[in-house]
């Protein structure tokens, strides 16, 4: 079987994903969190906050089988 991670967005950056989604199941196959999501189609800017266990982690961290990666949407407004 396959090493698998599951990359959860949150907030409206769902609506920019592939099909609305907001969980996916991704393979751990030793790409950075950043090419995972720009593989997907959504943009740099929208990798503001990337969390693992509760902590922030840069968008060239590369996730291991298991891994619940969430992306927050930056905050917007004005």
């Amino acid at each position: 079987m396959a090493q698998e991670f599951t990359l959860r967005i949150a907030g409206h950056v769902a609506e920019y994903a592939p099909q609305g989604q907001a969980e996916f199941r991704l393979p751990a196959d030793g790409r950075p969190v950043a090419q995972a999501l720009r593989d997907m189609g959504l943009k740099k800017e929208m990798l503001q906050v990337l969390l693992v266990g509760g902590k922030r982690v840069a968008p060239d961290y590369i996730p291991a089988e298991g891994d619940v990666v969430i992306l927050v949407a930056p905050a917007g407004g004005g």
